[in-house]
């Protein structure tokens, strides 16, 4: 089936599809190695491939041993050749995403049972501009406590008895993650970058978790704890922290009367995916999804009807900024909400405002809701909930904000 110089050589050549890491040997052996980039690879369909078959998008030949010259991209049926004897065909290792499914009515329920078990309800305060839903209150002084508590506590379709939980994070969705297997007895790895904020990783290590630190950003700790065994929980791409986010919700209706608009930020899209699916059971409630302007990755999915990369720019909600993973459902869910996006100036006028108003410290991506409000971006009809999402920020950086 192979030329000899091709079947005897063990060498390895490397492809991406997008940007995700594909090894195979021209024997066939696949290996799951990550080449400098994220989600690990995950044994899809193998076959050959000619010049003669249709493109795949953005396949990049990265390297084949003995070649020389730039990297191809193909957008056209016009294959690369690597230079061994005129071959003219390459075995390649698709990557298969992760396959997610999208969060359902009896998601919502059981998360409702088992984080209004653990929390308590956090309070709803009267502004000029609306009502504030003070998630900054939470004990990790964030919002993503609910979603980790949902994936976390025992039982189907969660965690089974004695399943390890592994996430990759040094922010709010690792404190989450910790705090809530504390409480519930979970056996939790989480895995940081060594460049993680040395702050956080103390933080984490006041919680019996078993702290893992690799590579040089988070794509890189990502990838080593999507490798490692256990249950992997992602901060925004989980049917169940997506529920467990839905959960504020579930408060509302006890301390609201609607019709409502609720605003809230959107980055990964969990928070806003558990807003829009307990929104769909209601009928009386809009919710308004505020992106960081420096990065819209979810608004761009839900425009494109797929997951597209996009440029992000630095930006003072960095609980905010990034892409989405490959095959990540809460573009789907999201297509549901109405999505709008405030600039830096905004998010910090908006800062400013909560300080000086309420005296509440309220993190960038916190005050995006607010931010949205007061640069007139948001249709409101009924009354207005705005959720401030979270206060974890430092001190210089809430400094520059406030100046």
């Amino acid at each position: 089936m192979w030329p000899p110089e091709i079947e005897d050589d063990r060498r390895m050549c490397f492809f991406w599809k997008k940007k995700y890491p594909v090894a195979c040997t021209p024997g066939g052996s696949v290996f799951s190695r990550y080449i400098e980039h994220t989600t690990p690879l995950i044994t899809g369909s193998t076959e050959f491939i000619d010049h003669s078959m249709p493109d795949l998008d953005d396949l990049v030949c990265v390297g084949w041993p003995g070649m020389i010259g730039p990297r191809w991209r193909t957008s056209t049926p016009a294959w690369p050749r690597p230079r061994l004897g005129g071959w003219r065909r390459m075995m390649i290792q698709e990557v298969a995403m992760r396959v997610v499914r999208v969060p359902d009515v009896a998601d919502l329920e059981r998360a409702w049972r088992d984080v209004s078990g653990v929390l308590e309800p956090t309070p709803v305060v009267s502004s000029e501009l609306g009502l504030l839903k003070l998630e900054t209150f939470q004990p990790t002084g964030s919002f993503k406590v609910r979603g980790a508590i949902a994936a976390l506590t025992p039982g189907e379709p969660t965690l089974t008895p004695g399943e390890p939980a592994v996430t990759a994070s040094a922010g709010n969705h690792g404190l989450a993650m910790a705090y809530a297997a504390s409480r519930l007895g979970a056996e939790l790895t989480v895995v940081v970058s060594t460049r993680a904020s040395a702050a956080k990783v103390a933080k984490l290590r006041s919680y019996p978790v078993r702290l893992v630190e690799h590579g040089d950003d988070y794509d890189q700790a990502e990838a080593h704890a999507l490798s490692l065994p256990g249950r992997f929980v992602s901060p925004y791409n989980d049917p169940h922290v997506i529920a467990g986010q839905g959960t504020i919700g579930c408060e509302l209706d006890t301390q609201v009367d609607g019709p409502l608009t609720v605003v809230a930020p959107i980055g990964g899209g969990g928070l806003g995916a558990g807003l829009t699916l307990w929104a769909r059971q209601r009928g009386d409630v809009r919710v308004v999804g505020v992106e960081a302007a420096v990065s819209r990755a979810v608004a761009s999915a839900v425009d494109a009807g797929k997951i597209v990369e996009v440029e992000v720019g630095e930006t003072i909600a960095d609980g905010l900024a990034g892409n989405l993973e490959p095959g990540c459902v809460t573009p789907e869910v999201l297509r549901h909400a109405e999505l709008t996006s405030v600039t830096e100036a905004e998010i910090r006028a908006a800062m400013r405002w909560l300080f000086a108003e309420h005296g509440l410290v309220v993190e960038g991506a916190g005050a995006c809701a607010v931010a949205a409000v007061l640069a007139g971006k948001v249709d409101i009809s009924g009354r207005l909930v705005m959720v401030l999402s979270g206060r974890n920020i430092t001190m210089p950086v809430y400094r520059d904000a406030l100046a």
